[in-house]
């Protein structure tokens, strides 16, 4: 058991929401944040540092979820002030854990299924996914995978290239319309109901922005790399479940496919700088392991796109980017 200032602090709480109705408090995880999670009889306790975590935000967004038809934990309590909630339990079963070969097809499907959702919901007061968000996570490759992963800052002519390929990604990213996005929709965040019905977790960083991008977070998932064959059949899933509700009315599957490709690119290269930032900044070392598979996204991204190609130049004499 836990005997931290803060897991006491958290177990007072807690007890004092339930003083004759208290369980003992079991860990369920921690993740890439720095957020604590408990299980108790009446839901999850999460222990959120306020100086780190975006609790308000989360309380705002479970409500706006909920009520646009997407599962999300239900806020009962939260204490702002110590970073202290108790949500609803949505179990332990993600999609990660549920799929295997025989299933992985409908729970796919039905993942995409719920995008739909995602899509109607109303994203006006969402922060803008803009060309200045763009920019700061072009940033984050920059200074935790060049310059302090690999010790090589990009300079001059480098650095010139890289914003090229930037501002290719950007524009693709940009003139897609936009929706509601979730931001980390991938089977570690998506999770499996009793009912046979899916929710998500791991929502307060949301925002407005491109229409393919959590399609991208759940068919390039960081953590798993899903059958080609399955892939292509939820992007034509998904391409047509768009096209009926005339969000992308008069777009082909051609540029559909790019803009894909493009926001898949922009997302991946975030992450290899994201991975390397959790090891060097936070000591999260597990997320290494990761990059490689990230790196064969950005790979297939580029082969398609001749105009991409200088960006596989930048990367191939990286530790990640030889093989």
């Amino acid at each position: 058991m836990e005997t931290t200032e803060r897991f006491r602090a958290l177990e007072a709480w807690y007890r004092g929401l339930y003083p004759k109705d208290a369980d003992p408090l079991v860990m369920v995880s921690g993740d890439a944040s720095f957020r604590k999670f408990y299980r108790c009889r009446q839901g999850i306790l999460m222990d959120a540092p306020p100086e780190t975590e975006k609790n308000t935000e989360f309380i705002k967004l479970s409500r706006l979820l909920n009520e646009g038809g997407v599962r999300a934990p239900v806020v009962f309590a939260a204490d702002l002030q110590q970073g202290f909630l108790l949500v609803s339990d949505l179990g332990n079963t993600t999609l990660a854990r549920a799929r295997n070969p025989d299933n992985e097809a409908l729970l796919y499907e039905k993942a995409t299924d719920l995008l739909g959702n995602m899509a109607r919901i109303p994203c006006a007061d969402l922060p803008p996914y803009d060309q200045a968000f763009l920019d700061r996570e072009a940033g984050i490759c920059l200074e935790w995978y060049f310059e302090k992963g690999e010790g090589h800052p990009l300079k001059g002519e480098e650095l010139k290239t890289f914003n090229r390929m930037k501002d290719l990604w950007s524009q693709a990213f940009l003139e897609q319309p936009v929706i509601a996005v979730h931001r980390d929709y991938h089977s570690r965040n998506i999770m499996l109901l009793p009912e046979g019905s899916l929710g998500v977790v791991d929502f307060q960083d949301m925002v407005r922005g491109p229409l393919t991008y959590d399609l991208i977070s759940l068919i390039g998932d960081c953590y798993y790399e899903m059958p080609e064959d399955l892939r292509e059949r939820i992007l034509s899933r998904a391409y047509n479940m768009y096209k009926d509700s005339g969000l992308i009315s008069g777009v082909s599957p051609e540029l559909f496919r790019k803009w894909c490709d493009f926001t898949m690119l922009q997302r991946h290269v975030k992450c290899i700088g994201i991975f390397r930032r959790l090891f060097l900044r936070d000591g999260k070392s597990g997320y290494l392991g990761d990059i490689p598979r990230v790196m064969r996204y950005i790979r297939s991204c580029v082969s398609r796109h001749e105009e991409l190609t200088p960006l596989m130049d930048l990367l191939r004499d990286t530790e990640y980017g030889r093989n």
